[in-house]
């Protein structure tokens, strides 16, 4: 009884015993290798195939620096001269622009002077005139031809508005066609030419209609004596001025007259007149103010917002006052 327990259970067979303990523990461990192999097989891909894509990422990248920098190399050279082009280029133009716009005001201010030169000497051959100067010619000279002498000059001499002898006392003895002034002698230009006993050319003057003219006069001297016996002026109204300059002038630009005291007398804009020019251009106070216009004969040029502004006061020309005028 206690043998047939004993095979029933154990059999013979360490073989058969062998068999059922060994079998599923072996397929196990194969099961179990191969899977740690197939994972060990997979890891190996995903770690070769992280390897193959940073290897590739880094070409690209490596590529990538190379081609900005094969660019970089190629065109910022380009850039760079273009760059420094541009900048000489603009520089070169905007000093064109500022030569070109000084020489025009050079100009202008020879052409007016000029202008004030040749009536200068109008005014000197006036004051010799011999129904002037020669008593005796004068009283065998008629009023009526006296005026006609005088009405013919201003119709030959455009620019002109007006032409008058005075007394001593500021009375008219003769004048051209057009009103006078009957305080003749209360204006500066009449007291100058007493005092200096020599041609002068006036600054501005407003007229009760608001017309400005400069005043040009001369005293007129006695043949015999020497002593001044009168005195005789020509009228300049301003548009007789901006007629003769007109034609040197760009139609895209401004130009003003200062008298000298800093204000507008010439200028196309009426509304300027009699205003200082620092008040429309406030670039020109600290020139005005740091330099003595009287010894200033070269250009200024100011930049002011949206403008290119150049100033001088007019040169001095032989045989013409200083009229400390800029322009």
């Amino acid at each position: 009884m206690f043998n047939k327990t004993d095979t029933a259970q154990t059999g013979d067979p360490n073989k058969k015993a062998s068999i059922k303990t060994l079998s599923p523990m072996t397929d196990k461990r194969k099961e179990v290798k191969e899977v740690v192999e197939q994972e060990h097989i997979t890891t190996n891909h995903k770690y070769f195939g992280k390897n193959i894509i940073n290897k590739y990422l880094q070409q690209v990248k490596l590529r990538t620096k190379a081609l900005i920098f094969t660019i970089a190399i190629g065109t910022l050279p380009v850039l760079g001269i273009g760059i420094i082009a541009y900048s000489f280029g603009s520089n070169v133009i905007s000093k064109q622009i500022i030569k070109t716009q000084e020489n025009k005001l050079i100009s202008l201010g020879d052409i007016i002077n000029l202008f004030l030169l040749a009536r200068y000497g109008d005014i000197q051959i006036l004051s010799t005139l011999p129904f002037l100067t020669n008593a005796e010619v004068s009283k065998s000279t008629t009023l009526a031809e006296k005026q006609t002498v005088l009405n013919r000059f201003i119709t030959a001499y455009q620019g002109y508005d007006h032409l008058a002898v005075f007394d001593l006392n500021g009375r008219v003895i003769i004048q051209s066609q057009g009103a006078t002034s009957s305080q003749e002698q209360n204006l500066k230009y009449f007291q100058d030419v007493i005092q200096k006993n020599a041609p002068v050319i006036s600054q501005p003057e407003t007229l009760q209609n608001n017309v400005v003219v400069i005043y040009i006069a001369a005293p007129v001297k006695d043949v015999a004596t020497g002593k001044v016996i009168a005195v005789v002026r020509t009228r300049i109204p301003m548009q007789g001025l901006i007629e003769a300059i007109k034609n040197q002038v760009d139609n895209n630009k401004d130009y003003y007259l200062v008298d000298h005291e800093g204000k507008f007398f010439l200028s196309l804009q009426r509304e300027l007149l009699g205003q200082k020019a620092t008040v429309i251009y406030p670039g020109l106070a600290d020139l005005l103010n740091s330099e003595n216009v009287e010894n200033s004969t070269g250009v200024r040029t100011i930049h002011q917002t949206p403008q290119l502004v150049s100033y001088a006061p007019l040169k001095k020309l032989e045989g013409l006052p200083d009229l400390k005028w800029q322009l």
